[in-house]
């Protein structure tokens, strides 16, 4: 390895979604250009996804749909560079 090699950032998140579509975001801490999220467990007939426009100087958004409650709890890990 050397000193300019990046990394990218592993985590596993647990959020509270309130209502059918929304957005969560991911603090970092560094602008991101690429992430990859995975479910680890989301609703039946929910679905979440990275927002690619990576606007956010410290992290970004994971954008969710169909959440069959008003609220509920969805758990992913991601990999963030």
């Amino acid at each position: 390895m050397q000193r300019s090699d990046n990394f990218a950032v592993c985590a596993i998140v647990e959020r509270l979604c309130i209502g059918d579509n929304g957005k969560l975001f991911v603090y970092t801490g560094f602008p991101v250009k690429s992430a990859i999220v995975t479910s680890i467990r989301v609703p039946d007939g929910a679905e979440i996804m990275v927002d690619t426009t990576f606007e956010e100087e410290n992290g970004f958004y994971v954008l969710y749909s169909n959440m069959p409650e008003a609220s509920a709890i969805v758990k992913f890990s991601y990999q963030a560079a």
